[in-house]
C-alpha cells in the first residue's frame, strides 16, 4: 500500500501533463487570433464577418514573424491575406480551392487507381499513388468519389479542408466482398473465400517449389486434388477429370489452347491478367461448361497514369510487356512471349523438346530417315481500357497463341537424296469487348461479347510410301452475355442475366494416296438464362445459390442446373463449408488414332450429337471444414463427383480399348487434407490427397474399373520463406502410380490386336519429385528494377514414368514408357521501368 502511493502521484501527474498539453492544442477561433496578431504587430486585418466567423484555428507557434502567421493561416484555410499597406490588411475567403486526397480500400488497405473525383465543373482520377487533387468551391459544392466495384461517396467540400491530403477509405459493394476464409493460402497471393473461390494475385505473389515464372496452370497444381500426372500443363486433371472438362476463360474469351511446347508450358501469359480464379464446385449460375473445374484469368479494369515496361528472359523464351496510359482516362497494354531456341538452344530448352515429342514422328526410332526440325512458339496479350465516364467502362481484349513445328524428312533412294517437309501448327485467336454500366449504387449491368478460333493442322510426309496425310481440327465459337448485379441490401444481391453461344468445329482429314477426303463440319446454338444470389444474413454466415437454364436448339433440350453455395462460422477459428452443382458441355476431345497430328498433339475436338457423343453431364457435391488456430490453417474436403456421357476417345486408353466407341461415366469420391503452418516469413505445408476414380463402359465389361486418372494417394510437402526482396522455396510432390494395362502374353493375330490381362488391373511406378527454386529483386534507381530467378525441377533426377502401353509394329511388340521431364534448370532475369 505504502509503494502504491508514488505510483499513483505519477499516474495523477501524467493525467495533469497529458491533460494541459491537449488544453494547450485546442482550437482557437480564428477572429480571436487575428485580434491577437493585431496587438503583437500593430496592423489591423478588415474582412466580413460571415467569411471566417466559423472559423477555427490551432494555436500558432511561438517565435513567428507577421509574415509567417499569415502564411501558417493561409496553409489551413482558403484564405487570401492581402497586405494593402503596412498596417493594413485586407483577408478574403477564395471562393474556390483545391484540396487533395488519397483513396484506399477499407478492407487491403491497397491504394485504388482510376477512381473518378468529380465536383460540380470538374472532374479527375486518382492516379497509381492513390493521389488527387480538385478545384472547388468549399462552401457550397459537393464531392462525389466513384469506382466500379466500390460504394459511392459524397462530401461537402469543406469537410476535406485539411492539411496534409486527407486519405478516404472507399468500402468495396458486396459483389466484390467474397470475403477471404483463408489469406496466403500456401504462400502470398493465394486466397480462399467463402464462396469456395481460390484466387491468385499475381501482384502480391510470393514463391511455390520450382516456379520462378509466373504460370498459371503450374500455380493451381499446388492446390489440393488438381494435378497433371503426365507433368503437361494443357493436360490438367481437376479431381479425377479429363483436361477438355476444364473451363479456362481469358478476360471471359473462352480458350480451346492453354499451352505452349503442345502443352508443358502455359499460353496464358498473366502479366495482363490481375488475377485468377479457380473453381473447382459451386460454380457461380453464369458460367457453363467445365464439368470437372473453371479456371479464370481477369485483367484489372484499372487507368494507369503512368508507363510501366518490363523485359523478360529466361532459358526457353522472352516476353516484353508495356502499360502505356492514353490520357486520363483510357490505357493500353500489351504482352508478348516468343521461344529462343532458334536464336540459341539451352539444355532446358532440349529436355522440354525431348519430353514434347518423344514417341511421335518428329523423334522416332523405327523411322529410316534423317530429321531436322524447327520449332517454335508465339504469344500476344493486347487490353485497352475506356472510362468513359465515372458510370461507364469499354474494355476491349485480343489474345493469339501460337506453336509452330516444321521438320524436313530425308531419304537416300538410288543414290538421290529425296527431301520433303512435315509440319504442325496449332493456334488460337481470341478477341472481346466489354461494357459496364453502374446505373446507381444498387444496380449495375455488363454485356460482354466474344469470339475464338482454335485451329489445329498437320501435314504429314511418308517419304517411303510416297502419302501425303493433312488433318485439321477448327472450332469457331461466338458469344454474348448479359449480366446484371442488383444489390436488395447491404447482405443480398441478385444476378440474373442471358447468355448465347455458338459453336461450330470442323475436322478435315486429305490423303493424296489413295486419294480420300473426309470434312465433317457441326455446330451447336445453346440459349441460357441464368440468375445467382450471394447472402450475408450475419457476418459469420454466407449463403450463395443459382439455376442456370439451358436450351440447346439443336437437340430441342432443355437442361436446369441448380448450384449452391454455404460457409458458415462455427467459432471464430472454425468454419464449415457445403458446396454441390449440376453442369454441363457439349464439347470434348477425342483420340480416333495415336499418330493423329504426327502424333505431337493427337486430340481433337469435337461437338456432341445424337449418336457416339452425348452431352456430357456432371454433378457433385463437397462439405468442408477450416480450423485455424494461431499461426495455423487445418482443412479437409470431402467430395463426391459423376460425370456421365463421356466417350471412351476422351479417355486417352492405349490398351483393348483404344479404338472403341464406347459410352460411359465415371465415379470419383475423394478428399483433401491440409495442413499450413504460416509465420511472418515462412510458410510450410503437407497436403494429402486421396481418391477412388471408376468408369463404367457396360458395352465394354459388365464390372466398373479403375479410371486412366485414378491417382489414389498424392502427397506435397513444400515451404516458402521470404526476406525482404529474398525469396525462395523447396518442396516434394509424390503420388502412387497410373493404372496400365499389362500383357497376357506376348501373341500379335491376324487383326495385328494384342493380348492384355483386365483394363487397368496393374500400377506403373509410384511418381516423385523434388523441386527448388528462388528470387531475388532489386533497385538500380528510382526507375529501375530488375527481378532475378533460378530453380532446379527435379533436383535428384528421378526417372518417372507417367504412361505406360505397348504397340504392335512389324509383328513385333514394343514396350513404350513415357519418360517425366529429367532434372531441368531455368534462370530468368526481368527488368521493370
Amino acid at each position: 500500500m505504502i509503494r502504491s502511493k508514488p505510483l499513483f502521484s505519477i499516474v495523477l501527474l501524467l493525467f495533469f501533463l497529458c491533460s494541459t498539453a491537449q488544453e494547450t492544442q485546442k482550437k482557437q477561433s480564428l477572429v480571436s487570433v487575428l485580434f491577437g496578431l493585431e496587438n503583437t504587430f500593430q496592423v489591423k486585418f478588415t474582412y466580413a464577418d460571415n467569411d471566417i466567423k466559423d472559423l477555427s484555428v490551432y494555436p500558432l507557434p511561438d517565435g513567428l514573424n507577421l509574415r509567417q502567421s499569415i502564411t501558417n493561416l493561409e496553409s489551413q484555410f482558403p484564405l487570401s491575406f492581402k497586405i494593402l499597406n503596412e498596417n493594413l490588411i485586407a483577408v478574403t475567403r477564395l471562393n474556390t480551392v483545391v484540396f487533395c486526397g488519397v483513396l484506399k480500400d477499407k478492407y487491403t488497405n491497397e491504394l485504388i487507381e482510376g477512381a473518378t473525383v468529380q465536383a460540380k465543373n470538374q472532374a479527375v482520377v486518382s492516379n497509381t499513388n492513390g493521389n488527387f487533387e480538385i478545384e472547388v468551391n468549399p462552401d457550397i459544392e459537393r464531392v462525389t468519389i466513384r469506382y466500379i466495384g466500390y460504394k459511392t461517396l459524397t462530401f461537402l467540400g469543406k469537410d476535406l479542408l485539411t492539411k496534409p491530403c486527407k486519405t478516404i477509405v472507399l468500402i468495396p459493394q458486396v459483389e466484390s466482398l467474397s470475403e477471404v476464409v483463408v489469406s496466403n493460402y500456401l504462400t502470398s497471393g493465394i486466397n480462399k473465400r467463402k464462396n469456395g473461390l481460390f484466387e491468385i494475385d499475381y501482384n502480391n505473389f510470393g514463391i511455390l517449389p520450382g516456379l520462378i515464372e509466373q504460370d498459371v496452370l503450374q500455380t493451381v497444381q499446388a492446390l489440393p486434388g488438381i494435378q497433371s500426372i503426365d507433368e503437361r500443363v494443357s493436360t490438367i486433371n481437376i479431381r479425377g477429370g479429363t483436361n477438355d472438362q476444364n473451363l479456362i476463360l481469358w478476360d471471359g474469351i473462352k480458350m480451346y489452347q492453354s499451352g505452349h511446347f503442345f502443352g508443358l508450358i502455359s499460353a496464358l501469359n498473366p502479366k495482363i491478367a490481375a488475377k485468377v480464379s479457380l473453381i473447382k464446385n459451386g460454380t457461380p449460375s453464369y458460367l457453363t461448361d467445365g464439368v470437372s473445374g473453371t479456371i479464370i484469368l481477369n485483367s484489372a479494369n484499372i487507368i494507369n497514369d503512368n508507363l510501366k515496361a518490363e523485359v523478360g528472359l529466361n532459358l526457353i523464351s522472352a516476353d516484353v510487356y508495356a502499360d502505356v496510359p492514353l490520357g486520363q482516362r483510357s490505357s493500353f497494354q500489351i504482352s508478348a512471349r516468343r521461344s529462343i531456341n532458334d536464336i540459341f538452344e539451352t539444355n532446358t530448352y532440349n529436355q522440354f523438346f525431348d519430353k514434347a515429342f518423344q514417341d511421335t514422328e518428329v523423334i522416332s526410332e523405327d523411322q529410316p530417315v534423317d530429321l531436322q526440325e524447327a520449332f517454335s512458339f508465339v504469344d500476344v496479350n493486347l487490353r485497352w481500357n475506356y472510362q468513359l465516364s465515372d458510370k461507364d467502362l469499354l474494355r476491349l481484349n485480343f489474345i493469339s497463341v501460337s506453336n509452330n513445328l516444321v521438320f524436313l524428312e530425308s531419304v537416300l533412294t538410288d543414290s538421290v537424296i529425296d527431301s520433303r517437309e512435315s509440319s504442325a501448327l496449332q493456334n488460337s485467336l481470341g478477341g472481346g469487348i466489354l461494357y459496364q454500366r453502374k446505373w446507381n449504387d444498387q444496380f449495375s449491368s455488363d454485356i460482354q461479347l466474344y469470339g475464338t478460333n482454335y485451329r489445329l493442322e498437320s501435314s504429314n510426309v511418308d517419304i517411303l510410301n510416297d502419302q501425303l496425310l493433312l488433318q485439321e481440327n477448327n472450332v469457331l465459337e461466338t458469344g454474348v452475355r448479359f449480366n446484371n448485379t442488383i444489390k436488395l441490401s447491404d447482405q443480398l444481391k441478385i444476378n440474373p442475366g442471358y447468355q448465347f453461344v455458338e459453336t461450330g468445329i470442323e475436322n478435315v482429314t486429305d490423303v493424296n494416296n489413295p486419294i480420300f477426303r473426309r470434312a465433317i463440319k457441326e455446330v451447336i446454338v445453346t440459349h441460357a438464362a441464368f440468375s445467382d444470389i450471394d447472402y450475408y444474413p450475419t457476418e459469420g454466415t454466407y449463403f450463395g445459390g443459382g439455376l442456370r437454364v439451358s436450351y440447346i436448339q439443336k437437340f430441342d433440350e432443355a437442361i436446369v442446373e441448380p448450384r449452391i453455395r454455404l460457409n458458415q462460422n462455427i467459432t471464430d477459428n472454425i468454419s464449415i463449408n457445403l458446396l454441390g452443382e449440376l453442369k454441363h458441355q457439349t464439347t470434348t476431345q477425342i483420340v480416333n488414332f495415336q499418330n493423329d497430328f504426327l502424333g505431337i498433339e493427337n486430340r481433337r475436338w469435337v461437338l456432341s450429337n445424337e449418336n457416339t457423343i452425348p452431352i456430357i453431364k456432371s454433378q457433385q457435391l463437397s462439405f468442408g471444414i477450416d480450423y485455424k488456430p494461431k499461426d495455423w490453417l487445418l482443412s479437409a474436403e470431402g467430395y463426391y463427383k459423376k460425370v456421365t456421357g463421356i466417350n471412351a476417345k476422351s479417355q486417352s486408353f492405349l490398351n483393348q480399348y483404344q479404338f472403341q466407341d464406347a459410352i460411359g461415366s465415371y465415379e470419383i469420391t475423394g478428399a483433401d487434407f491440409l495442413i499450413n503452418m504460416q509465420q511472418e516469413r515462412l510458410s510450410t505445408w503437407l497436403s494429402y490427397s486421396i481418391a477412388k476414380n471408376d468408369y463404367t463402359f457396360e458395352t465394354l465389361q459388365a464390372e466398373a474399373f479403375p479410371s486412366n486418372f485414378d491417382i489414389r494417394h498424392t502427397i506435397n510437402l513444400a515451404g516458402a520463406y521470404e526476406y525482404k526482396n529474398f525469396k525462395i522455396s523447396a518442396g516434394m510432390n509424390w503420388h502412387s502410380g497410373r493404372p496400365t494395362t499389362l500383357l497376357a502374353s506376348q501373341n500379335i493375330n491376324e487383326n495385328n490386336e494384342l493380348d492384355y490381362h483386365g483394363a487397368n488391373t496393374a500400377l506403373i511406378d509410384d511418381y516423385l519429385r523434388f523441386d527448388l527454386s528462388a528470387t531475388y529483386d532489386f533497385e538500380v534507381n528510382d526507375q529501375v528494377r530488375i527481378h532475378t530467378g533460378a530453380s532446379l525441377w527435379n533436383i535428384i533426377n528421378s526417372e518417372n514414368i507417367v504412361d505406360q502401353y505397348y504397340r504392335a509394329t512389324n509383328g513385333r511388340i514394343n514396350e513404350i514408357q513415357e519418360q517425366a521431364l529429367n532434372r531441368t534448370p531455368n534462370f530468368t532475369v526481368r527488368v521493370e521501368f
